[in-house]
């Protein structure tokens, strides 16, 4: 038995009475597991594997993959589900993490605090701006864990100096940085057309949407 943080990506019918549910666990990376039996009426399961919450999950594994025996709720972002826009870039960013992780355990730990982190700052801002930033700020900081991340000082860095400033700071700096959204956005689009079919990204923009 094996217990675990997961940032909850999807869940899917599977058979007449499962789920199947692919999260980003914290030890084990991302993964696909079977709840057997949580999508019948009164299952301990229910109400607790919510797409874009944090739970606490356990799981054995056997011959057939992962499947999971108990999940708590830990964190659901109340705020994020009472603004469009904020559910928009949450669910951006679960598709983005579902479509460029394969299923390993290298850089486990890392990632998950990437997708936690940026889930909790997109919950507790207060405006467009900043929503806008920290979407540019998790893309181009997945980008640099999947290798693809272009240095500073070379050819591609030289083009996206301001990008790259940007993202070389904490989270919770990016706020007070003087720099537009309008152009880091600029330099992120232009980063993810020229990678093409490396990442499968795409620069999500909420400019025309009120938190």
């Amino acid at each position: 038995m094996y217990h675990t943080r997961a940032i909850i990506l999807k869940k899917e019918d599977w058979n007449e009475a499962d789920w199947l549910v692919t999260v980003l666990s914290e030890d084990f990376g991302k993964i696909r597991l079977l709840a057997q039996g949580a999508r019948k009426h009164g299952a301990k399961l229910q109400g607790h594997l919510e797409p874009g919450s944090i739970a606490d999950i356990s799981l054995v594994i056997g011959r057939n993959g992962y499947r999971m025996t108990s999940a708590r709720m830990r964190e659901f972002f109340p705020a994020a589900h009472r603004s469009l826009a904020k559910l928009r870039a949450i669910y951006a960013t679960l598709s983005i993490l579902d479509a460029n992780l394969l299923e390993e355990r290298d850089g486990a730990e890392e990632i998950f605090k990437l997708g936690e982190d940026t889930l909790r700052a997109m919950d507790r801002c207060e405006n467009l701006g900043m929503l806008r930033r920290i979407i540019v700020w998790f893309h181009a900081r997945l980008l640099e864990f999947l290798g693809l991340l272009p240095a500073a000082g070379s050819r591609e860095g030289d083009n996206i100096k301001l990008l790259l400033n940007f993202v070389s700071r904490p989270l919770a700096d990016i706020e007070g940085l003087e720099v537009g959204e309008d152009l880091l956005e600029r330099e992120l689009v232009e980063l993810i057309r020229e990678l093409g079919g490396q990442s499968r990204q795409e620069a999500v923009v909420f400019s025309d949407l009120a938190i």
